[in-house]
């Protein structure tokens, strides 16, 4: 949810195959620590921006609550000094200092709903924010996830055509018997076509 703080724990073990070799585990589960600590770090700086923005707001509002107040009475001042002008009772620089307080607090007020439209943006700016760190973080590890597999893929295909070849390169004999002239003496000897190997 919007300014409610990601938190992870390091110490939950990952879940892995048991085929999976330990030192793999322990690279792995380091890489997958430091990626989650670094998106925390990112959040958390989201979060602490957000909530100085909000803080901020609600001081704007609170002091919009009195400047509306105080419009109300600068108006009914200004109401009374025209009423007293009418009346020839009145003198006009107390109309025009009425009026010009009014004006101030028109000035202020206007000032201040600016202010929290802007906070209320750069709010709406960091949410956006604050998603597309993790859904970039959620996109960059699907895609290590796939090149992983694809690399896993890859090397089971390997390991499937050097098993085929290896079992090209042994020799069976039809029948039980004793080895004689063994022509081949060296490891990686070459040997011609049609060449007798040895007897049996």
């Amino acid at each position: 949810a919007s300014g409610t703080p990601l938190k992870f724990d390091l110490n939950e073990a990952a879940l892995w195959d048991e085929t999976v070799p330990a030192p793999f585990q322990s690279r792995e589960t380091m890489v997958l620590h430091a990626d989650l600590r670094q998106l925390a770090d990112a959040l958390q700086n989201i979060d602490k921006q957000m909530a100085s923005k909000a803080a901020s707001s609600e001081r704007v509002k609170a002091s919009l609550e009195f400047e509306t107040k105080l419009m109300e009475t600068l108006q009914a001042r200004v109401q009374t000094r025209e009423d007293a002008m009418k009346m020839n009772v009145g003198v006009k620089t107390n109309l025009y200092d009425a009026k010009e307080s009014l004006e101030k607090a028109q000035a202020s007020l206007a000032s201040d709903q600016g202010q929290i439209k802007q906070f209320e943006a750069e709010l709406a700016e960091l949410d956006s924010q604050k998603q597309k760190t993790m859904s970039t973080f959620i996109a960059d590890n699907e895609s290590k996830l796939a090149e992983a597999a694809r690399k896993a893929d890859g090397a089971v295909q390997a390991f499937n055509k050097a098993r085929a070849r290896l079992s090209h390169m042994k020799l069976y004999a039809p029948i039980d018997g004793v080895l004689q002239q063994v022509a081949i003496t060296t490891v990686g000897q070459v040997v011609n076509t049609g060449q007798q190997l040895m007897l049996v």
